[in-house]
């Protein structure tokens, strides 16, 4: 006769030599004789070692997404600074642009009122020849007097007046 303690062994030997045949040797999936059969064909080490290598790659190529990460903030920070001094020359451009077009209001303001200006000075030299040559007329017709003569000198005086008048304000119309 056996022994229990005989006939447990002989079980678990069968048991194991049975399950060692279609065993993995991963003990996830086998349980613990495929964990047994593992360690002793070196799957388990051979299992290991690939997904070391496996961890590896992985770590590797998250470094390598974090470094293009890194450059793409890199080159977005530097884009937002970028866009910022553009918004600044913009708004310094808007800026210089409301100065040049007050000035040029102003401008043709000025332009305006010197045209009127021109315009007022040529009628007042127009109006000074005509009495001049009233006055010119009148000495002819009654003899030169004094007066005549100061009147008429006075009249051309403001003719070459108006005339460097009207010269200094140029072609405005």
């Amino acid at each position: 006769m056996m022994r229990a303690g005989s006939r447990t062994r002989l079980i678990l030997l069968a048991t194991g030599v049975l399950s060692s045949g279609c065993a993995s040797g991963d003990p996830r999936s086998d349980g613990f004789f495929g964990g047994i059969h593992g360690l002793q064909t070196g799957s388990y080490a051979t299992r290991q070692q690939q997904q070391e290598v496996s961890l590896a790659a992985t770590r590797q190529a998250v470094a390598a997404e974090r470094g293009r990460q890194l450059d793409l903030l890199t080159a977005q920070e530097e884009r937002a600074r970028q866009i910022a001094a553009l918004n600044r020359e913009i708004a310094g451009l808007r800026t210089e642009t409301q100065r040049l077009r007050a000035n040029l209001s102003q401008l043709s303001v000025t332009r305006a009122d010197l045209a009127a200006r021109r315009t007022a000075l040529e009628g007042e030299l127009a109006r000074t020849e005509r009495e001049l040559d009233a006055v010119s007329r009148l000495a002819v017709a009654d003899g030169v007097t004094e007066d005549l003569r100061r009147r008429e000198a006075l009249l051309k005086a403001d003719i070459e007046r108006l005339k460097r008048s009207i010269d200094a304000i140029g072609g405005m119309r």
